[in-house]
């Protein structure tokens, strides 16, 4: 029975050590559209055709891991 654990022991550190190695994500480029300086900013309510869309904001957003505390709900 010991020969038996120890061998599945062995056998699982073996295929854990030789199975590849997964790459973290690259962080990927954006571009957004750029407005124009001194174009006037446009409110939309409700729902509308734009045949002029601007952005006035854009933030980028990272790849940051959510780190929790503890573990309590």
């Amino acid at each position: 029975m010991w020969f038996i654990i120890a061998l599945v022991t062995v056998v699982a550190f073996i295929f854990s050590a030789l199975q590849p190695k997964q790459e973290q994500p690259k962080p990927q480029e954006v571009k957004a559209p750029v407005s124009d300086e001194g174009a006037s900013i446009k409110k939309v309510y409700g729902t509308v055709w734009i045949t002029d869309p601007m952005i006035v904001a854009f933030k980028k957003m990272g790849t940051d891991r959510i780190r929790t505390k503890g573990g309590k709900k």
